[in-house]
């Protein structure tokens, strides 16, 4: 069982990085397509929201801060 998964995972990353099926069907990295880049201002030159008016919203009733005085920033073993 071991060595047929390692055998396909070889031969899965010999296939992906082949460039003679780089636009092959059988290449995973071409199963979704490419990308596109969208258009974050509409026809009018207005910049999109991020979220559109027909969403709900979530009200925040949390008190807010009016001024932070102190600081501290502790090191931990995953990062600050």
């Amino acid at each position: 069982m071991l060595r047929s998964v390692t055998v396909v995972l070889c031969v899965g990353l010999m296939l992906s990085g082949c460039a003679r099926l780089s636009n092959s069907r059988l290449n995973p990295l071409n199963w979704f397509g490419p990308s596109a880049p969208v258009a974050n201002i509409t026809a009018n030159g207005e910049l999109r929201p991020l979220v559109t008016a027909g969403q709900a919203s979530v009200i925040d009733s949390r008190v807010l801060i009016d001024q932070i005085t102190d600081l501290q920033i502790e090191p931990t073993s995953s990062g600050a």
